[in-house]
């Protein structure tokens, strides 16, 4: 049986986003819509991450905000089969869960 890694959550906020850290990637998922909610899922960029490493979470809570503002903005780059991408599945923790739960 092949091992299943797991992303690395680095910042989350509950029932918004989750900022995950694969080797030296990093990607944002984030909780959109209202009635029927959905996730978009990006991979930051260098200029994103380089802002990530200056500003921290606060950044990081901008970017999401935007991303929920005006989540077509951003439809060419969402990750649509974000959660079973990487290494052919990686498993990931649950977007909402809160730090305690995380593995």
């Amino acid at each position: 049986m092949r091992a299943v890694s797991l992303m690395q959550t680095i910042e989350s906020k509950k029932w918004s986003y989750v900022l995950y850290k694969d080797s030296n990637d990093y990607y944002l998922s984030v909780m959109c819509g209202s009635v029927g909610l959905y996730e978009v899922a990006i991979h930051l960029n260098e200029v994103e991450s380089q802002h990530y490493f200056e500003r921290g979470k606060d950044y990081i809570s901008k970017l999401a905000t935007s991303i929920k503002n005006s989540p077509s903005s951003y439809d060419f780059r969402n990750i649509k089969d974000f959660r079973s991408m990487a290494n052919g599945g990686v498993r990931l923790a649950p977007w909402h869960a809160n730090d305690e739960s995380v593995p």
